[in-house]
């Protein structure tokens, strides 16, 4: 059979997985099938992790850059795990290279008189993410306040990522409510994280 360049091949059509490709594998060329690509990138999309503390984490030290972590069994997960920092359990963990959406919500209280500041970042691998950063205030002594937000971020497989915070006021905490007036306990904090490409 004549070699014939792409562009002269007759059209795919109405693929059924079944079909060959030719891939290079460390160095030496092999096949495989359409299916097996498309199973590839399906199984990195399934990547996910939810992940709740159950309690209140302090600012014993104000103006010092603190990590959220979590309890030690994730809500749910599936290619991402929770791994420590040394201390606590703060580094989500991807096992896929792909665009991850991490998410957070986390329930400020203070009991500081007047308005406190607060700042929330992410860390990928224990650096700063650039333009990750956000300020809010507290107005109301012994209020909550719940701050809410996500990022969208690329990540390689093995790295991990985790959510700063930082306040001068020594009197802010995550606050964990284990019998709220309503429903079911109140975690500190809550974070999700899942691919999207």
């Amino acid at each position: 059979m004549a070699v014939q360049q792409i562009p002269n091949l007759p059209v795919a059509i109405a693929l059924t997985g079944s079909e060959q490709l030719e891939v290079v594998q460390a160095g030496v060329s092999c096949r495989t099938t359409t299916q097996a690509v498309a199973n590839l990138q399906s199984s990195s999309l399934k990547a996910y992790g939810s992940f709740i503390s159950s309690v209140t984490q302090t600012n014993t030290g104000p103006a010092a850059t603190r990590l959220m972590y979590f309890d030690v069994a994730p809500v749910a997960s599936s290619g991402v795990t929770l791994a420590s920092n040394g201390t606590n359990l703060s580094r989500m963990t991807v096992a896929n290279t792909g665009v991850y959406n991490v998410m957070f919500s986390a329930q400020i209280l203070t009991s500081s008189g007047g308005s406190q500041s607060a700042f929330i970042w992410l860390r990928i691998n224990g650096s700063n993410v650039a333009s990750s950063n956000f300020e809010f205030s507290i107005a109301k002594n012994n209020a909550n306040l719940v701050a809410a937000w996500s990022w969208m971020v690329p990540m390689t497989a093995g790295q991990y990522v985790e959510i700063a915070w930082e306040s001068a006021d020594a009197n802010l905490t995550l606050a964990h409510t284990a019998s709220p007036t309503y429903g079911p306990a109140i975690p500190s904090i809550i974070a999700t994280i899942s691919a999207v490409g």
